[in-house]
């Protein structure tokens, strides 16, 4: 029998400021809410998301077999961002990046495994956006 992994994922909305700053924060809600419908439909039973704060999610992944599973769930969380949003008249695209941290690989406990993830995230927006990067 297999160990099975945990994964964290931070998500962040890539340009979201821009949003709110041009067409106002009731759009900016809007459209959040309709990401969030958006990237629930990719998670499995027992995945959870949370919003960490702003345009930026935290998503706890358990019962993860191997790395590989992980990077599919990120890639179909990028997918589905790809169609725009029909937001109060407005025609949106929105893109995201994600960082990726597993548990026991990169850290074995809540603290680091959010740290590393959110070093990775980084590294997925110096690498232009719109991917994803394991720790």
């Amino acid at each position: 029998m297999s160990q099975k992994l945990i994964a964290v994922m931070f998500l962040d909305l890539d340009r979201f400021k821009e949003v709110n700053d041009t067409l106002g924060h009731a759009v900016g809600d809007l459209l959040l809410l309709s990401v969030v419908q958006r990237l629930v439909s990719c998670l499995r039973e027992g995945d959870v998301m949370a919003r960490w704060g702003g345009d930026e999610f935290v998503l706890l992944l358990p019962q993860i077999r191997h790395r590989e599973d992980v990077s599919e769930i990120a890639h179909r969380l990028i997918e589905v961002l790809q169609p725009e949003f029909l937001i109060d008249g407005y025609s949106l695209n929105v893109t995201a990046s994600i960082g990726i941290a597993i548990c026991p690989h990169d850290g074995m406990n809540g603290s680091r495994l959010l740290q590393n993830a959110d070093a990775a995230l980084y590294q997925a927006k110096k690498c232009g956006r719109n991917n994803y990067q394991h720790y």
